[in-house]
């Protein structure tokens, strides 16, 4: 009698992303979804949770900029500046200093543009404030000093600098740059002063470390390289006309976002318009060899983000100018606003050992970020729309401060029902996250909530009282900025974020964000010594697709069964799920999860029919890992072979 032959396809291992071509098209070990994913030898496993270090004396203070400083020692400390001074963090210990104030009258305001670096020469740690504010200069100790005889005399207004080849390279205004003598921070000469694209609606976006004491000048819409003082290297020498130029790069690219420059695989990482590109030193043995005539824009016909392009279109753009990035251990980071988010919220993941784009990173959205107040409604009333808008009061007997703003978010659970008319029934209004409408009083904010059939009823007599409800303020974990620096003499990467302060990534087995526990206080407060149980652990949404299985046919064909090789650690659970094209259906094939650590092959029926077929994994309790991948399939009118 004729046997069966099954068709296999399938995947022996995990290298990439690609999200952007049709799932059908991919090459073997690429899929076409990784979120919150990392790649390693092949195993697909849920990236690891950030740990929050958010000490009590940084809650509250708004942080506008960070970076990190090198004691003479050799200690790795990271600086985290608030309105009116900075403190330091120590990873090793854990400890944060008490805050070393700015000078009298000098402060932070949200609109500044505020950018710190360390001059590793000097020793200081420099804290630019934008071109309408003088630039304060930190001793690493005590003493904070704006420009003035015996400190930094001279040293301009800035948004933008750093400290390379000895000599600090000061963005001075849009187009223009000033270059210090060297070893100094107090001389400057009007002959050490760069023009750049003089004339055009060109802007200078950044400057960054090159090589052979050349430095990359990036423009909004072009590049260029430059030198400034080469040879001239005794202690307080001036940059001489002899040894400096400016040269053009390129002029069709350039930087959306400072903070997306990185030093990384032997180039220069940067955000354009077009996506991520590289900007690497030709190599040796072509004529040039590692000299600025010998650099190239290697992805100058695709971007090295190509492959998840669709992802780049998603950018909020009004927003992109905050984008971040930092290199660690072979991936390069690059955090952006996503979808519409005026902040940081999805991290794009680059893997240089797999040469592939990894993840897309997202971490905790509207989570509890103080402790919950009991509250009232003093009254509701239509407004157009239409909507309900709904008056908050915070304390139920004794009015208690709120401290939020218009535009905040707060997670609202209501734990009575309202007054209703006679006949109409026992009521609530959606539980869910709002944003505050307006503000009142101190003690009284406002909502507004969407208009349903099931609220009808509010429209006879216009105000209704007395709803009992649960009211926590909410927030979304966004990125500020990242800092790499040594704990344990082991390099590891933090972030940083503006209004919950300093986080620890790669770390725990979820995300640490949410509020704190203990006691509810609004405005809340945090004490100084933490536990890991301090803050709520959040799990990590990940999801992994695999690319469309076709079998080498665009036939229809029936999907009997499916391999997985996969493993869980103690109280890890995954759901996989099976999805076919033409008809299009999802079908959860089964949730699994294990008490103990487990490595483990599911064969499970499929029993589906359709041209491709992805599986889907979806991650519910810690950090599940995927080896391998085999769907088998019958192709109808495939050749059938008997058994003798």
């Amino acid at each position: 009698m004729p046997a069966r032959e099954y068709a296999v396809d399938g995947d022996e291992g995990f290298i990439g992303l690609n999200s952007r071509d049709n799932p059908v098209n991919l090459g073997k070990n690429f899929v076409s979804k990784a979120q919150n994913i990392r790649m390693d030898r092949g195993v697909a496993s849920v990236r690891k949770g950030a740990e929050r270090l958010t000490t009590g004396a940084l809650v509250g203070q708004p942080i506008y900029g960070t970076c990190t400083y090198t004691t003479a020692t050799g200690t790795e400390l990271i600086i985290l500046v608030v309105s009116d001074g900075l403190y330091s963090y120590n990873p090793d210990t854990g400890a944060l200093s008490a805050k070393v104030n700015f000078p009298a009258g000098q402060t932070i305001v949200a609109t500044d543009e505020v950018e710190l670096y360390q001059a590793q020469g000097i020793g200081y740690v420099y804290i630019l404030r934008g071109f309408s504010k003088s630039v304060l200069r930190w001793d690493g100790s005590l003493t904070i000093v704006a420009p003035g005889p015996g400190s930094h005399t001279n040293y301009p207004n800035s948004r933008h600098a750093i400290y390379y080849g000895n000599r600090h390279i000061v963005q001075t205004d849009s187009n223009t740059i000033s270059v210090s003598h060297y070893l100094r921070d107090n001389a400057w000469s009007n002959l050490d002063v760069f023009t750049i694209n003089d004339g055009s609606s060109d802007t200078l976006v950044a400057i960054a470390p090159w090589t052979l004491n050349e430095f990359v000048i990036f423009m909004r819409n072009s590049i260029f390289y430059a030198a400034a003082g080469v040879g001239a290297n005794a202690a307080g020498d001036q940059a001489q006309e002899s040894d400096s130029y400016i040269k053009s790069l390129a002029s069709d690219v350039g930087c959306i976002a400072k903070g997306s420059i990185v030093q990384a695989g032997g180039g220069i990482i940067f955000l354009s318009d077009n996506g991520v590109y590289i900007l690497n030193p030709a190599g040796a043995g072509n004529g040039a060899g590692n000299t600025p005539e010998g650099m190239r824009l290697l992805t100058i016909a695709e971007p090295l983000s190509a492959p998840i392009s669709d992802v780049i279109a998603r950018i909020n753009f009004n927003a992109v100018g905050k984008a971040v990035a930092t290199y660690f251990e072979n991936r390069y980071y690059l955090a952006v606003p996503l979808d519409g988010s005026e902040y940081n919220n999805a991290i794009l993941v680059y893997n240089f050992i797999n040469k592939a784009w990894e993840s897309v990173d997202t971490y905790p959205v509207n989570a509890s970020i103080e402790n919950g107040q009991v509250a009232s409604n003093g009254s509701a009333f239509y407004l157009s729309g239409p909507a309900i808008n709904l008056q908050i009061t915070i304390g139920t007997i004794v009015a208690i401060p709120h401290g939020l703003t218009v535009g905040d978010k707060v997670n609202i659970r209501f734990t009575t029902s309202y007054t209703t008319p006679t006949g109409i029934g026992d009521k609530k209004y959606p539980d869910g996250t709002y944003t505050v409408a307006s503000v009142f009083s101190p003690d009284i904010f406002y909502i507004n909530i969407p208009y349903t059939d099931d609220l009808e009823f509010l429209d006879y007599g216009g105000f209704r009282w007395g709803c009992l409800m649960e009211v926590a303020k909410a927030q979304d974990m966004t990125f500020m900025d990242f800092v790499v620096a040594k704990k344990g003499n082991r390099r590891r990467m933090f972030m940083v974020n503006d209004k919950q302060g300093l986080f620890l990534l790669d770390e725990l087995d979820y995300d640490e964000f949410g509020q704190a526990s203990g006691t509810p206080v609004l405005p809340f407060y945090i004490p100084a010594t933490l536990s890991p149980l301090e803050f709520t652990p959040i799990n990590i949404d990940a999801e992994l697709v695999t690319r469309a299985y076709s079998f080498q046919t665009n036939r229809e064909k029936r999907f009997s069964s499916v391999q997985i090789d996969a493993a869980l650690p103690a109280g890890g659970a995954v759901d996989i799920s099976l999805d076919t094209t033409n008809p299009d259906t999802s079908t959860k094939l089964i949730s699994y999860g294990s008490d103990t650590d487990e490595d483990f092959t599911l064969r499970i029926p499929a029993r589906k029919s359709g041209y491709y077929c992805q599986l889907k994994f979806n991650s519910k309790n810690l950090r599940p890992s995927v080896r391998s991948v085999t769907v088998e399939a019958v192709v109808p009118g495939q050749m059938t072979q008997t058994t003798k």
